[in-house]
């Protein structure tokens, strides 16, 4: 082996080291009051996560708030399901109703500086996306294709992207459709 190509493996072992401790190094609080640090899912056996970005007054949220946790009924043994609040906006007794109103059970990552949107590239509830065990982005967009617009939906969804997204991943193969266009209430970014 050269000189050179030992010098950019080094180098791309730097970069990738850097990258993930950036990643992992950071803790967010859950609605819960415990924490969630991407690092400790790092050493956790294989499992992926899938996020669900809500916000707690959203029509679309509120309709695809089961579907989420029927997947993760489903598929929680391979991944983790977590949901982010992302800003300061709601208060503790509307994020409560949220969860109340819809039985929801998901661990809640709160976001009030948008870091974790920021990261993961979410721009409006629901936006969902699916990572592997080291946080890189595999899916974004749309859980299924029922809805078409803010007040257009079809009688039913037939493309369900991220379950085929999670079997995708799940059974190692490239993710077929990496990315669809989210529908829902735009995430309200400071200074945007």
């Amino acid at each position: 082996m050269s000189v050179k190509v030992g010098i950019r493996i080094k180098l791309i072992i730097l970069c990738v080291a850097a990258l993930t401790s950036c990643r992992s190094d950071r803790s967010y609080e859950l609605f819960s009051g415990s924490t969630w640090k991407p690092s400790e899912q790092l050493q956790a056996q294989g499992k992926g996560h899938v996020f669900m970005f809500l916000s707690p007054d959203c029509p679309l949220c509120h309709s695809f708030s089961n579907e989420f946790q029927a997947l993760s009924r489903t598929y929680g043994d391979s991944l983790n399901f977590l949901a982010v609040l992302s800003g300061g906006y709601y208060s503790k007794d509307e994020i409560q109703h949220y969860i109340d109103s819809f039985s929801f059970t998901p661990p809640i990552i709160l976001d009030p500086e948008f870091e974790l949107a920021h990261e993961l590239g979410a721009r409006v509830t629901p936006d969902f996306v699916l990572t592997d065990r080291a946080m890189n982005v595999k899916y974004r967009g749309k859980l299924n294709d029922w809805a078409i617009g803010l007040s257009r939906k079809k009688i039913r969804g037939d493309s369900t992207y991220l379950e085929w997204a999670i079997h995708d991943l799940l059974g190692g193969r490239p993710v077929r459709i990496p990315e669809t266009a989210a529908v829902g209430c735009i995430l309200e970014y400071p200074n945007d």
